[in-house]
């Protein structure tokens, strides 16, 4: 029993730092890193599609041009 407790108290204290608050400043930093990460995922997304779409434009176009010299 008294180890039940030991551990119920040490989960709390461990939990006490998810209590704390956050200032506006932290709050605005948080932001600027999530829209820098957000755009240049985006950028890294557009890119493989813009890549996906030319190899399939490639792919195609060969296949019509070998359709027709049949």
């Amino acid at each position: 029993m008294k180890n039940l407790i030991f551990i119920l108290v040490g989960m709390l204290i461990l939990t006490l730092p998810a209590f704390s608050k956050l200032s506006d400043s932290d709050i605005e930093r948080i932001k600027e890193i999530v829209k820098v990460e957000g755009t240049d995922s985006e950028q890294r997304v557009r890119a493989e599609i813009k890549t996906a779409m030319t190899n399939s434009e490639k792919g195609i176009k060969e296949h019509i041009t070998l359709k027709w010299m049949d």
